[in-house]
C-alpha cells in the first residue's frame, strides 16, 4: 500500500510539472509576440497599456473563482478544464478579426491563467507536503524552461514572418497534447491537505504578525511588477526602443527566463540549507542591482 501511495505521490509531481511547463511555454509564446500583436491590431501604445493591465485584473477574477472552486472539487479538475482554455484563448488572440473580439480573448486569457496559476500552484504545494520538503521553487524552474523555448519558437516565427495565428498554433496544439496527456495523474482532492477550520482561523487571526507580512507583501509586490514589466514590454522595448530585429526582440525575455530558471533549479537547495528569509533577503537585493542595472543601461 505504501508502495502505492509512494507511486501515486510521484505521478501528481510530475503531473504537476508538466502543468508548470505548459503554462510558461503558453504565456512567454503570448507576451514576447506582443510588439506583433500590436502592429497587426493598429493598437496605440496607451491602448496597448490598457489591454495588458486588464490582464493580471481578470486573472485575479480567475484566480479567485478557482478559489472558490478547489475547496469542493479539488485544484486537479480546475486545471483540467482551465488549461486548455488557456491554450485556445491564446489561439483565439492570435486569429481574433478585429480590436473586439481580440479584447475579449485577451479576458478569456487573463481569466484562465488566473485559474491555472491557482490550480496548479495548489498542486506543487499538495507535492512539497507530501514530500516534506522545499519543492516550489523547481516547479516555477520548469515553468522558465518551457518559457525559453517558446521565446526562441516566437524569435524563429518573427524571422520567416510566421502569422500570428499559426505562430500560435504551434506551441498551442503541443501543450494541448501535454496538458491532455497527463492530466488525469494529477492529484485528486483526497490526496490534498485540508484547509484550516474556522475556528483555526479565528484564533490565528487574533495574532496575526503584520509586520513580517507587510514587508513580504511590499517585497512581492515590487517584483511582480518588476516581473510583469520585463514580461510584457521587453521585446517591444528591444524593438521599439533599441531598434532590434524581429527575431531579436524576444531574446531579451529568454535572457531573462534562463537566469529565472537557474535560480529558480537551486533556490529549493538554497532554502533547505540557509531558511527561506535568507534567500528572500538576498534575492531581493540581487533584483534590486539588476532593476537598477536595467534602468541605467544604454
Amino acid at each position: 500500500m505504501a508502495a502505492e501511495i509512494d507511486r501515486r505521490t510521484r505521478q501528481g509531481r510530475l503531473a504537476a510539472y508538466t502543468a508548470f511547463g505548459v503554462q510558461g511555454l503558453s504565456f512567454a509564446a503570448l507576451v514576447t509576440r506582443i510588439p506583433e500583436i500590436q502592429k497587426a491590431h493598429h493598437l496605440s501604445d496607451g491602448t496597448l497599456a490598457l489591454v495588458l493591465l486588464a490582464v493580471p485584473v481578470v486573472a485575479g477574477v480567475g484566480s479567485v473563482l478557482a478559489g472558490t472552486l478547489m475547496p469542493r472539487y479539488g485544484s486537479g479538475p480546475v486545471l483540467r478544464v482551465s488549461q486548455p482554455l488557456v491554450l485556445l484563448s491564446i489561439l483565439a488572440i492570435g486569429v481574433a478579426p478585429g480590436d473586439l473580439p481580440l479584447y475579449a480573448a485577451t479576458a478569456l486569457f487573463g481569466l484562465f491563467v488566473g485559474a491555472v496559476d491557482a490550480s496548479m500552484n495548489a498542486q506543487a504545494v499538495t507535492a512539497e507536503t507530501r514530500y516534506g520538503k522545499s519543492l516550489l521553487t523547481g516547479f516555477h524552474a520548469i515553468w522558465s524552461a518551457a518559457g525559453i523555448l517558446a521565446g526562441l519558437w516566437i524569435a524563429l516565427a518573427n524571422r520567416v514572418d510566421m502569422g500570428l495565428g499559426t505562430g500560435f498554433a504551434i506551441p498551442a496544439a503541443l501543450g494541448l497534447a501535454v496538458s491532455l496527456g497527463g492530466a488525469h495523474r494529477l492529484y485528486p482532492r483526497a490526496m490534498e491537505s485540508a484547509g484550516p477550520s474556522g475556528d483555526q482561523l479565528r484564533a490565528a487571526a487574533k495574532r496575526v504578525p503584520w509586520r513580517p507580512i507587510v514587508v513580504i507583501g511590499v517585497a512581492v509586490t515590487c517584483m511582480y511588477i518588476a516581473d510583469s514589466a520585463t514580461s510584457s514590454y521587453s521585446a517591444k522595448y528591444l524593438k521599439d526602443d533599441l531598434h532590434a530585429a524581429g527575431a531579436v526582440a524576444p531574446l531579451g525575455y529568454v535572457a531573462y527566463q534562463v537566469c529565472m530558471m537557474l535560480s529558480r533549479a537551486g533556490a529549493d537547495l538554497l532554502v533547505r540549507a540557509y531558511g527561506a528569509g535568507r534567500v528572500v533577503a538576498v534575492g531581493a537585493v540581487a533584483g534590486g542591482i539588476g532593476l537598477l542595472a536595467a534602468a541605467l543601461a544604454p
